[in-house]
């Protein structure tokens, strides 16, 4: 379970810190659920992956980059709720693998496990104030 401190006011950031082994992607939507976050900006910070998946380009399958030591050069995405109420994520990434090789997509969610531990900032996007009136059918999938 990832370890978080939420930065409470009228728009939120948690910083976490990611254990190893968890997926990044499945963290995040840890974290964002446990915050109440249903509209974010993911920004990484330090970490490795023990290997990472991408999406393929132009029609191929995903690339897999093996590891250990896929060092994360930078790490950003967005997190939204879907009308079913559901969290969407996507993560690009560049890192570097064990040969010095660099690599860059979008990540597979549940295909990228921490390796040592990973460092993030969440910051919640587009807030709503408590208390807002709403139609009911925003209420709705709000709930």
């Amino acid at each position: 379970m990832p370890e978080y401190q939420d930065r409470g006011g009228p728009s939120r950031s948690v910083i976490a810190r990611v254990c190893p082994n968890e997926d990044i992607t499945s963290a995040v939507k840890t974290l964002c659920a446990s915050a109440g976050i249903r509209t974010a900006a993911i920004r990484g910070g330090i970490g490795s992956f023990i290997g990472a998946t991408f999406t393929g380009t132009g029609g191929r399958g995903p690339l897999r980059v093996e590891g250990p030591g896929t060092e994360v050069a930078t790490l950003v995405g967005l997190l939204m709720t879907n009308p079913a109420g559901e969290a969407e994520v996507t993560i690009t990434c560049t890192l570097v693998d064990k040969f010095g090789q660099v690599h860059a997509g979008t990540l597979v969610p549940g295909e990228n496990p921490v390796a040592v531990t990973f460092e993030l900032l969440i910051q919640e996007l587009n807030p709503i104030p408590r208390g807002t009136d709403l139609p009911e059918h925003q209420k709705e999938a709000l709930a």
